[in-house]
């Protein structure tokens, strides 16, 4: 089976560095490829990044780089920018990264376009790359501690890719379930983090436990509907990547979409909910274009549709609980 020498992780968040953990605990060596010259010499010298992944010591196998030409020679990308700057970065990607290099999509969202899952618009600029998509119920920080985590390997047609890919990544608690759903895989990470903050808001409210869980349940209703016209299978949408994801995401104040809306729910303006969260928060990029993606298919999605009015209302105590799942 082939393996790969030559792993680049894109992206220097908490998501990014985690899978650069990873990846080093199996791997000879592992880039990481960030922005800021800064950041990549404090990960090089201090074996940390105290912005996203404080307390956490990288292994010494894994390097920090700055310049995009040094994608030219990976045989692995993986790319862990978030959804919403995304788009932007993928043309300059496109111009380094080789055609036959495996891509994995390690970010959940739609495109800025709001009409395609992220791998749907990844495909028009990466023509000839195998595309795959790693997805599913996961904090980064359990998973740079080496927490037990099971995940979604999605791929698009290309089997022997995937276990390649799986190859790379999998251990006893690191696991990986593959499938060629990918359309149902990416439609649970981009929805479940809409879903996350109006169940935030109902904590943020004191609305109770019975409130949100109407709400996820609602939520989940508007990801199953949605997945049904797009042809997600209902099995993808019941497993790791779907109902898993969003069990997780909705539950805990660990993630950053259940806090702002939990700020929100006492009554923070969003702006200010957002700059406080001091991470970037993909569900609210994702909540409006849910909303428009589902327009595409006729498809009724009430809770997406809440969630995208209180990320827009200036007076979100305006808002009540029940308008996420009285419906």
């Amino acid at each position: 089976m082939r393996t790969f020498n030559h792993i680049i992780v894109v992206g220097g968040g908490a998501w990014g560095t985690a899978l650069a953990q990873v990846l080093s605990r199996k791997q000879p060596a592992v880039r990481l490829w960030v922005r800021k010259p800064e950041l990549a010499v404090v990960l090089n010298t201090r074996r940390q990044n105290p912005t996203y992944l404080p307390n956490i010591h990288l292994n010494s196998n894994i390097s920090a780089i700055t310049s995009l030409e040094d994608l030219a020679y990976a045989d692995l990308i993986i790319l862990a920018v978030p959804s919403q700057f995304l788009p932007e970065m993928l043309p300059m990607l496109a111009a380094v990264i080789q055609p036959s290099t495996p891509v994995v999509i390690a970010c959940k969202g739609f495109a800025n376009d709001g009409k395609h899952l992220m791998h749907q618009h990844i495909r028009t600029v990466f023509v000839q790359n195998p595309l795959l998509d790693l997805t599913g119920p996961s904090f980064a920080v359990e998973v740079a501690q080496d927490l037990p985590t099971a995940l979604v390997l999605a791929h698009d047609a290309v089997p022997v890719v995937a276990e390649q890919v799986l190859a790379a990544f999998d251990s006893e608690r690191f696991h990986l379930h593959v499938t060629d759903d990918i359309t149902g895989a990416q439609l649970g990470g981009a929805c479940k983090n809409v879903v996350a903050i109006a169940c935030g808001f109902a904590d943020g409210r004191g609305a109770g436990q019975n409130a949100k869980a109407a709400i996820m349940t609602a939520g989940f209703r508007d990801i199953r509907n949605l997945g049904a016209a797009i042809g997600a299978r209902a099995e993808t949408i019941l497993g790791l990547s779907g109902l898993g994801d969003l069990m997780l995401t909705c539950a805990t104040s660990k993630s950053r979409n259940y806090h702002l809306g939990y700020s929100l729910g006492q009554g923070k303006v969003s702006a200010v909910a957002r700059l406080e969260s001091q991470h970037t928060v993909e569900g609210a990029a994702n909540a409006a274009h849910a909303v428009h993606f589902a327009e595409q298919y006729n498809v009724n999605v009430p809770v997406f549709t809440r969630v995208a009015e209180l990320l827009t209302d200036a007076t979100p105590l305006s808002r009540t609980v029940e308008e996420f799942f009285a419906l």
